[in-house]
């Protein structure tokens, strides 16, 4: 049988898991979805196990069509606003404060 490193072995990953990142679990210990902002658990649970041994590990949390694709319209909406406020000039520089003349937004 294949030998993990202590370090790797599900149950000392979850404890560091949850050590770092209570919010992201379930007072039973399942992990949670990160969907807009907050931590919640829709749709459904997939079981999984061990491809080094084939225990059981848990469920992974699952979500429908409709929750993944509202999920990307949201993070590419996220992600267009970003980059919109990295390509508009800082109030600094709008101002001339950097040596050049004033930008406009």
């Amino acid at each position: 049988m294949p030998v993990v490193a202590a370090v790797a072995e599900w149950d000392n990953l979850m404890r560091r898991l949850n050590a770092a990142a209570p919010e992201a679990f379930t007072s039973d210990q399942r992990a949670l979805n990160l969907m807009e902002g907050e931590w919640k658990d829709p749709g459904f649970g997939r079981h999984y196990t061990s491809s080094v041994d084939g225990r059981s590990l848990g469920r992974i949390p699952m979500i429908d069509l409709e929750t993944a694709l509202r999920a990307v319209r949201l993070a590419k909406s996220e992600a267009e606003r970003v980059v919109q406020s990295k390509s508009r000039p800082t109030q600094a520089a709008r101002h001339g404060l950097f040596g050049g003349p004033p930008q406009r937004a």
